[in-house]
């Protein structure tokens, strides 16, 4: 094993600071050296209660769980709620438990040790076991909450100047990712659960989502003439038609042409009537409306949105067909299971 040594820079430092690593220390030099860097004063006799602090990425359905707690008689605290920084939380958990609350739950991200240690150290104080619930919520659920959360909300996907005041923007999730730390019980938990928040059941049809490029029609027409069909694929298309599913499409097309002209032709090749949405974004990685900050987004967000708006929403709904990253952020968005 490879310990760097930061500083270190003569091989007579480097043996001294090796040599700590047998040192062995009582309970009572641990207790005084956390009370001298960290603060921890000594823990007070036990008494009833606890005080629980839930983690997990933004939209990994904290609130959720915190409301089980509310009902059940626990005091909230959060910063949604109450504004002001963690640390202030933390004082108002001290001033709580101080004042006889005896069942708090806090449920903000808490990503790492130095996060959750202000809320550790008022639970020792005041006698009351700290019990760590972790939302294992992925990355891609929570994506999928943030976007529904946004489009209940709103009606719309959010420009990326509005994100991050009124609805999650996606860099918070990805820098919770990379701040992570596994909570441990050395931070002083009495307890560390992991907790699954499956996906609410909602009401919807269920859908089929086709990227048309290459699955429908060949390449990448830009003329009512040029279009061809792709063997099989009306047919395909009829049958999940016949079987009660919604059927829809996308394209990227980032050149000028005449949509409806296209949209006709399409329609009258297949012999039914398809909603199509269009990406128009430059070439380059495709985005979501509500995954970026290019202007490639939000061109991407106002297709979805308007194709959204015409046709039922499909929470619960399986995406069958490969489709382009555009479309699968805006299907699992809607809460669709990607079985392509």
């Amino acid at each position: 094993m490879i310990v760097p040594l930061p500083g270190a820079t003569r091989i007579e430092t480097a043996r001294s600071a090796a040599r700590a690593g047998a040192l062995a220390l009582d309970a009572e030099a641990v207790a005084a050296l956390r009370a001298h860097w960290l603060g921890e004063a000594a823990p007070a006799p036990a008494r009833q209660g606890e005080v629980v602090v839930i983690a997990g990425m933004p939209a990994a359905s904290k609130s959720t769980r915190a409301a089980d707690f509310v009902a059940r008689g626990y005091l909230r605290l959060n910063r949604d709620e109450r504004g002001g920084t963690s640390r202030e939380l933390a004082r108002e958990l001290d001033r709580a438990v101080a004042s006889g609350a005896d069942r708090v739950v806090l449920d903000n991200t808490y990503p790492t040790r130095a996060s959750r240690a202000p809320i550790v150290a008022p639970a020792r104080r005041h006698g009351l076991p700290a019990r760590c619930l972790v939302m294992t919520t992925s990355l891609e659920q929570a994506q999928a909450n943030a976007v529904t959360r946004m489009l209940d909300q709103f009606g719309r996907f959010l420009e990326p100047a509005e994100l991050g005041r009124a609805a999650i923007a996606p860099n918070a999730q990805f820098r919770y990712r990379r701040a992570y730390e596994l909570p441990r019980a050395d931070e002083g938990f009495a307890a560390i659960e992991e907790v699954a928040c499956p996906r609410a059941p909602t009401s919807g049809r269920a859908a089929v989502i086709v990227e048309l490029d290459d699955l429908v029609w060949r390449g990448r027409p830009r003329t009512p003439a040029a279009i061809e069909l792709i063997a099989g694929a009306a047919e395909r298309l009829a049958a999940w038609g016949a079987d009660g599913l919604a059927v829809a499409a996308t394209t990227w097309q980032p050149e000028p042409v005449d949509a409806a002209a296209l949209d006709a032709r399409l329609c009258k090749l297949l012999g039914f009537a398809l909603p199509i949405a269009r990406c128009r974004h430059a070439a380059g990685p495709s985005c979501a409306g509500a995954a970026s900050r290019s202007p490639a987004s939000r061109s991407c967000s106002r297709a979805h949105t308007a194709w959204t708006s015409r046709s039922a929403r499909t929470s619960g709904a399986a995406l069958r067909i490969a489709a382009s990253p555009c479309v699968r952020a805006c299907a699992t968005s809607r809460g669709c299971r990607d079985r392509s």
